[in-house]
């Protein structure tokens, strides 16, 4: 019975222990995150060390790499937690609610202008980040309203690229020149674009058959 007691016990404590550990892991990347998005802000991407950053969040350097592998690697992961939140955010709008869903995500740009600003200009492989994260999402949409790939007369990966950086273009245009439109005229041009496409937007001529 004692040495059940003890098993038990022992057992508590290393939990206790570990979910202690998880908080501080936990409280570190967040200081880390925080310190991050406020010296891309402040100073640029391309300003930023590990030891100005741990300096900032009141860390040594040791304590960064154990947790990042570099200031890229961290730039990845405070890009996919705000995604993540964001994309929990728009679910109840998809499907059936394109314009809706794109002016909530020229919403969610707005409100991290400088910071998405600041990374797409100066850290190409945030472009890259952006890209790939949109057609993720596409190809999850695609799937869920039972898009027929084998229907399609364009290939679904040129499709999905096309869509991905125009989006990320426009959105880039758009904090750039100061939103100078709101993001609801933003929403409908964009899917004004998406759904009849630059050609029938200008009016050119279309090619001629023989």
């Amino acid at each position: 019975m004692s040495q059940k007691l003890d098993s038990t016990l022992f057992e508590n404590d290393r939990r206790n222990n570990v979910q202690s550990g998880d908080r501080r892991v936990k409280r570190t990347q967040q200081m880390l995150q925080q310190a991050f998005m406020e010296l891309v802000v402040e100073e640029g991407f391309n300003s930023m060390t590990v030891q100005i950053l741990a300096e900032r969040a009141m860390i040594n350097r040791a304590t960064f790499y154990r947790h990042y592998d570099d200031i890229y690697d961290l730039a990845e992961k405070v890009f996919l937690k705000i995604i993540d939140e964001h994309l929990v955010s728009v679910q109840a709008f998809m499907p059936g609610h394109p314009i809706e869903t794109l002016q909530r995500m020229f919403e969610h740009c707005a409100a991290y202008a400088p910071f998405y600003l600041s990374l797409l200009s100066e850290m190409p492989r945030f472009q890259e980040l952006v890209r790939e994260t949109i057609e993720k999402e596409l190809v999850i949409f695609f799937k869920t309203i039972g898009v027929d790939e084998e229907g399609m007369t364009i290939p679904l990966p040129i499709l999905l690229r096309y869509w991905s950086t125009a989006q990320m273009g426009i959105v880039q245009w758009w904090l750039e020149s100061g939103q100078t439109h709101t993001s609801l005229e933003m929403a409908q041009y964009l899917w004004q674009l998406f759904e009849n496409g630059p050609v029938e937007q200008l009016q050119l001529p279309k090619e001629q058959e023989d």
